[in-house]
């Protein structure tokens, strides 16, 4: 009988061990015009994200951005352009990493190349540096 919390135990440590090189950005404020992406709309006004955060695992070694796009969002541009296909939500896009430092990481996303500032928690697109960052929680 003795075993059973013991086992519970080290079940939950191994649970939480493999998360424990995971760091979650949420609340992620767009550089640009210092919304905050849950709260941006598109040039028609709709409500474009519910929810967005970009996961950094170094143990995997790649960052994995999580989009939650509002269902008005996707029915407006369905309706722009009907050959539009609905992805699943939540779109998840993965990117490597490709340096890391004790306060930056660095990492490859399509053609650009981002800088996460572990510090002040702030990503920055490099070729777009004065004008796009995010500043997250």
């Amino acid at each position: 009988m003795k075993k059973y919390p013991l086992i519970i135990f080290l079940i939950l440590v191994c649970s939480t061990s493999a998360y424990s090189n995971e760091i979650i950005y949420k609340n992620c404020i767009s550089g640009k015009d210092g919304i905050q992406l849950e709260n941006k709309k598109n040039k028609d006004g709709i409500k474009m994200y519910d929810k967005f955060l970009i996961k950094i695992n170094i143990a995997k070694a790649s960052v994995i951005i999580e989009s939650y796009v509002t269902k008005e969002h996707l029915v407006s541009v369905k309706k722009k352009n009907p050959d539009f296909k609905i992805p699943k939500i939540p779109m998840i896009r993965t990117a490597k990493i490709i340096f890391v430092d004790e306060d930056k990481i660095k990492y490859l996303y399509l053609t650009s190349e981002y800088t996460i500032n572990l510090k002040d928690k702030e990503i920055r697109v490099d070729v777009m540096e004065p004008n796009y960052w995010l500043k997250c929680e």
